[in-house]
């Protein structure tokens, strides 16, 4: 424990002054620092749809709104059924949902 020396001055009779000091001991807090943000947020969508994988683990079929996703650079895989795949890297922040969108259909 710190200890905190509090000065106390007491006036006393005629204006002269008398100088009192007290020690006070106070415990010490500890702050605890405010969690960091581990994940954020994306909003999926993708023409006509897709499936929406992240490391082998699918997140759901779009759209697909709001999704938790852990911060830093990820890929996302679209799949469908007859259109294929498609690849896309996105940044996800904790300050920001992202939004991640592809167009399935052939390239004309």
């Amino acid at each position: 424990m710190k200890t905190i020396i509090a000065v106390i001055v007491a006036l006393v009779a005629a204006g002269s002054g008398s100088l009192s000091v007290a020690k006070e001991r106070l415990p010490v807090v500890q702050a605890t620092p405010a969690p960091r943000a581990t994940s954020g947020a994306a909003n999926f969508t993708a023409t006509p749809w897709a499936e929406v994988w992240m490391n082998g683990k699918k997140l759901g079929e779009t759209p697909l709104m709001n999704q938790p996703v852990p911060l830093g650079k990820r890929e996302f895989v679209f799949k469908h059924p007859r259109l294929g795949e498609r690849r896309v890297t996105a940044t996800i922040r904790a300050d920001s949902v992202v939004s991640v969108s592809v167009d399935m259909n052939p390239a004309k």
